[in-house]
């Protein structure tokens, strides 16, 4: 449960105060409403340091550097504490000073490369050195055009130079105008060509040859002295920017802290939501704070305020809080057995995927996914967890069905269920009737739940006329009741469990279950019918019964159409066993024909199945079972944490 909280303070101690909140990471601030005689400020710099992170983002981009990982391993190594714009900019512009000749790498070996194509046009002829004075253009292409640029230059009556260079050949011209080069790029535009531009050298004491052979060997020195010190100088600069980006972020996150306060003449105040447990701890830290006269004011939150809901992680398959999570984050009136979700999305997942080998592989996968840092672009741990958890469904129900890689390797312990069984009628019967009874069991156990959360927040008007609630708890009771009775049938064969009889035997009653004047027969027709009461007295009561007459006819209709929905678990259980008999069919084409579909088909069911098997758990976790009693429109809790 949160608390509001109102804090005051003398507004020259507001930077210790935020300090001290950012390093305890237990309040999330609110956006405070305009009081008279206080405002709001925006502290100037911090425009600067939004760009300065961005700037130190896009060097990170351009070296490669992946800024989140080293930001994580040197979290513990900076200091809190408030830093300076200017201190993180002096810091980034050496920070860049340093790099500089490693972003100049590119620019110094693409020089190198055109002075070594200058150094083959200056050894080709003697006439290059007055081309080059005259102000020459050169051109590379492919050696298959050569003879269409020689044609070309020939006509325009332009002077040129032909050099070899690798597999193509270089044209240096003397171009003593722009016109005359406009003309000549247009001509060749149809062709692949590379303009080299040849660097202006000093030649005053020296030959034109001699200064290239100078730069190019004053270059080669230059860019092997930078290759040779890359790795070293990005690694210690990697370590420097991530510090430095750690400190900006420290730094950002401090000055938006700073915009939630309110401030006066000389006093200042902050509202923020604290969980109730970490008042104390606030409460005694602000205490330490020496020289600091600070008052607190305690709230509860409104009926009707928009409160975030802290949640603490899942010790044990934390992996199942998040999956569940997908359904949204749950409000302040929710409730979040998000332990119950995980169990039950992993049982019906078993229940469609019921192998002892494929079971034990999946596990295997999760162990792998488990050990690593990110897989598929999701959390390896998360996904590891939740492969584990429903490997271990499927190891257990493919011992029920006797299943191990598609070879049914003993008779299933299922009640109900002979060997071979997709081939016999009645097997599949109780397949189908098994998935009924789990729908059944998770539709009831939602209403309960809705009821349960209902009262939990005192609504208990809801609990007892809400849809989910008593009404639609008795309605769908009498609806299911009325048609098991109706035609007659078994949903579990009698067993014994500490000497207690236990059956779903339904005699067939045929129309005598609506036969008011019956009462011993026509029973689950009156629970209906006094669910559809209920369900109007409540609309009655709220003033709103012209809303809840067609809610009635969809309520109905819905409740028919989600335990219907639920035979899907029995149809994937029965296309995962389709596998298995093809598996069985092919073992009179061959011992190669047989293991290679053995092979293959374990190989698609552990991809394709396994994806689709998931999806359509889930798909009755959220939609079936999740939407009668949760809402999941709240949003996270998320404490200030420097």
């Amino acid at each position: 449960m949160l608390k509001k909280l109102t804090i005051m303070y003398p507004k020259e101690y507001e930077e210790d105060l935020i300090l001290l909140i950012g390093k305890l990471g237990c309040v999330e601030f609110i956006v405070p409403e305009e009081v008279m005689g206080f405002r709001r400020e925006v502290p100037e710099e911090t425009r600067y340091v939004i760009l300065l992170i961005d700037k130190m983002e896009k060097l990170a981009g351009k070296f490669g550097i992946d800024l989140k990982k080293y930001v994580s391993d040197v979290s513990r190594e900076v200091e809190i504490r408030r830093y300076r714009y200017e201190e993180l900019l002096g810091e980034y512009n050496n920070l860049e000073k340093s790099l500089s000749e490693i972003a100049a790498l590119a620019t110094l070996t693409k020089e190198l490369e055109n002075l070594r194509i200058f150094e083959c046009i200056l050894r080709a002829s003697p006439k290059a050195e007055s081309i080059y004075r005259e102000g020459g253009k050169a051109i590379m292409v492919d050696r298959l055009n050569e003879d269409y640029i020689k044609a070309m230059l020939d006509n325009i009556g332009v002077e040129y130079i032909v050099a070899s260079y690798g597999d193509n050949t270089i044209f240096y011209m003397s171009v003593k105008n722009d016109e005359i080069w406009n003309i000549i790029r247009l001509i060749i535009s149809k062709i692949d060509y590379r303009v080299i531009d040849i660097p202006k050298l000093e030649t005053d004491k020296t030959s034109i040859i001699e200064a290239v052979r100078n730069r190019i060997l004053e270059l080669e020195s230059t860019t092997k002295r930078i290759k040779n010190q890359r790795d070293r100088i990005i690694k210690d600069a990697t370590i420097k920017l991530a510090r430095l980006y750690r400190k900006a972020l420290i730094l950002n996150k401090f000055l938006k802290a700073r915009t939630y306060s309110l401030k006066g003449e000389y006093i200042a105040f902050l509202q923020c939501w604290v969980p109730e447990d970490k008042i104390i701890h606030l409460e005694e830290a602000i205490k330490k704070l020496k020289g600091i006269t600070v008052s607190i004011l305690k709230e509860k939150p409104g009926r009707r305020e928009e409160t975030p809901t802290p949640i603490k992680p899942g010790k044990v398959v934390p992996s199942w809080q998040s999956l569940f999570l997908q359904m949204g984050y749950p409000t302040r009136e929710d409730i979040f057995p998000w332990f119950l979700a995980g169990i039950m999305w992993a049982f019906m997942f078993g229940f469609m995927f019921p192998d002892i080998g494929q079971g034990l592989a999946i596990i295997l996968m999760g162990i792998i996914f488990y050990r690593k840092r990110e897989v598929f672009g999701f959390s390896g741990k998360k996904l590891g967890n939740l492969f584990i958890t429903v490997g271990l469904s499927s190891t257990f129900f493919g011992l029920l069905y006797g299943e191990f890689f598609l070879v049914e390797i003993y008779p299933p312990l299922m009640p109900g269920l002979v060997e071979h069984w997709l081939e016999d009628r009645a097997s599949v019967s109780w397949v189908i009737k098994y998935a009924l009874l789990i729908g059944i069991i998770e539709i009831v156990l939602a209403c309960f739940l809705f009821m349960y959360r209902s009262i939990k927040h005192g609504e208990y008007k809801e609990a007892i006329f809400g849809e989910w609630g008593i009404p639609g708890l008795a309605m769908y009771l009498g609806l299911i009741l009325t048609g098991l009775y109706f035609i007659g049938i078994t949903l579990l064969r009698p067993f014994e469990i500490a000497g207690i009889k236990v059956s779903l035997v339904f005699p067939r009653k045929g129309m005598a279950v609506f036969n008011p004047l019956a009462l011993v027969d026509s029973w689950p027709f009156y629970v209906l019918l006094a669910g559809i009461v209920l369900f109007l007295v409540g609309g009655i009561i709220e003033k709103n019964l012209g809303d809840k007459l067609p809610s009635l006819i969809e309520m109905l209709l819905s409740m028919i159409a989600n335990t219907l929905s639920f035979t899907r678990l029995a149809g994937f259980l029965i296309g995962h066993a389709a596998f298995a008999l093809v598996v069985e069919v092919m073992k009179n084409m061959g011992t190669v024909v047989y293991y290679g579909m053995l092979l293959g088909m374990n190989f698609l069911v552990l991809t394709l199945e396994l994806l689709v098997v998931s999806l359509q758990a889930l798909r009755l976790l959220f939609y079936e079972f999740s939407t009668k009693w949760y809402i999941g429109r709240g949003r996270a809790f998320r404490p200030f944490r420097l």
